[in-house]
């Protein structure tokens, strides 16, 4: 999927949301739960940023070795930062081959 597509998907995603019924807090909840869906789906690991695990195996084959340099390359792990040890494993992993 390219970045138009996920636009589209959270505008309307975004718009089911908020013309249902229910306070902000339950709102967002349900977007987030969605977009964890969405990303399990997808094969996203960096849900905050969208890259896809196969995203970060391409900068570990083009020559980054170290979480920084994958970082810097996908923006994997530059939001919230959870994701950085399954970021890790898929670089030890990646590296192992």
């Amino acid at each position: 999927m390219n970045l138009i597509h996920y636009v589209w998907i959270n505008l309307i995603l975004l718009y089911n949301i908020y013309d249902g019924i229910g306070d902000k807090m339950d709102k967002r909840e349900q977007y987030l739960k969605i977009r964890k869906e969405q990303a399990d789906k997808d094969g996203v690991i960096c849900v905050c940023k969208q890259v896809t695990e196969r995203r970060i195996r391409k900068a570990v084959r083009e020559g980054r070795r170290r979480f920084i340099s994958v970082k810097q390359a996908t923006e994997a792990g530059s939001a919230c930062g959870m994701c950085q040890p399954i970021v890790e494993d898929i670089i030890k992993d990646e590296l192992n081959k």
